[in-house]
């Protein structure tokens, strides 16, 4: 889904740091206990930001439940708690370099190498987990990179680029530009520099000059989608996207133009 060597110039200082607010959440901004074993004996038990920390165990019997007990026991100081066995983080890594092919995109790598963390449900426990989910950069979208990968496929044209924008009143907050190639790779990834859209009269205005801007710098746009803030979260946290969508449009918090039409009638048919 990402080109191998995808573009990413010209982007936007401020519309990257709210996107990054709104769509990421990083396992390292959390509060977090990192406990060590080897076996059950405790190599590690230290907290992220250097906090006191309560130690309800000496030994680690039961992963999960001292992994929950651990964080009962520091829970005003602590957002997550860590448990590995270190057998089982060496495996880990191994099966993550192991798993590398020249032919991956970066992207189903990175995926994959979330997904590798579930072999080890014993030896990478967090809580409140699972770690596939709470470690390492994870995006909020709201749907697994099956259901993304899906998306593209269906409603993105290849040859042409999409855009997200995220309003705060009548400017844009954030955007997000995308361009596809032929086989709907990734290939271009940046946002849109607002000091170059003046339009003044309204949302609708600015969309139609953003879509302007990007088709001249990145070609044709054949998807776009802009709602505010509270709109975006919604639609992020929303398991029926294509429902959020139709709602949002419903109650006028959502700008789509262009619309591709198989997505149109299936916004229509929610």
């Amino acid at each position: 889904m990402l080109h191998e060597n995808p573009l990413m110039a010209d982007i936007d200082v401020d519309h990257w740091r709210n996107l990054q607010s709104l769509l990421l959440e990083s396992a390292k901004e959390k509060r977090r206990i990192i406990v060590i074993h080897e076996g059950g004996k405790i190599l590690k038990f230290a907290h992220s930001a250097k906090a006191a920390v309560v130690r309800p165990i000496d030994k680690v019997t039961d992963v999960h439940k001292d992994a929950e007990a651990i964080y009962d026991a520091n829970v005003a100081t602590t957002d997550l708690v860590v448990v590995i066995e270190r057998g089982a983080s060496d495996a880990y890594f191994k099966a993550v370099q192991n798993a590398w092919t020249p032919a991956d995109d970066i992207d189903v790598y990175v995926h994959r190498a979330f997904t590798l963390m579930g072999q080890y449900p014993d030896g990478i426990v967090v809580f409140p987990g699972p770690a596939s989910y709470r470690l390492g950069l994870q995006w909020r979208l709201g749907a697994s990179y099956a259901e993304v990968e899906a998306a593209v496929h269906a409603f993105a044209k290849p040859n042409s680029s999409a855009v997200f924008g995220v309003f705060e009143g009548a400017k844009l907050w954030t955007t997000l530009v995308l361009h596809f190639d032929a086989a709907r790779k990734i290939d271009v990834v940046t946002t849109v520099d607002p000091t170059e859209i003046k339009a003044d009269g309204g949302r609708e205005a600015v969309v139609a000059e953003v879509t302007e801007w990007v088709s001249k710098r990145y070609g044709t746009v054949s998807l776009g989608l802009y709602s505010d803030t509270a709109g975006a979260e919604r639609f992020l946290k929303a398991v029926d996207k294509v429902k959020a969508l139709a709602e949002l449009r419903r109650t006028d918090a959502l700008i789509a133009t262009p619309l591709p039409a198989p997505l149109a009638a299936l916004i229509k048919l929610a």
